[in-house]
């Protein structure tokens, strides 16, 4: 796989479940800064165990009704 430099990975929203990071990162043979904005704080602290490249920011990205609805845990959709 061939990557132009730099390459930046962005996730929104994983609500705590790394997969896809950890899935890009295999598929780009961690190449990538791969960037996870999730609201939640406590999901972060297992994505400083994975690898350099990987960033996670406590930052909900959206639409301000969508996000207020999503962090009482009703489906915004």
């Amino acid at each position: 796989l061939q990557l132009k430099s730099p390459c930046r990975i962005y996730s929104l929203g994983s609500y705590g479940d790394p997969s896809f990071e950890l899935a890009i990162n295999d598929v780009t043979y961690g190449q990538c800064e791969i960037h996870t904005f999730d609201p939640y704080e406590d999901y972060g602290r297992q994505w400083k165990n994975f690898a350099p490249n990987f960033h996670y920011h406590a930052y909900a990205i959206g639409a301000a009704n969508v996000d207020a609805q999503w962090m009482k845990g009703a489906s915004p959709y």
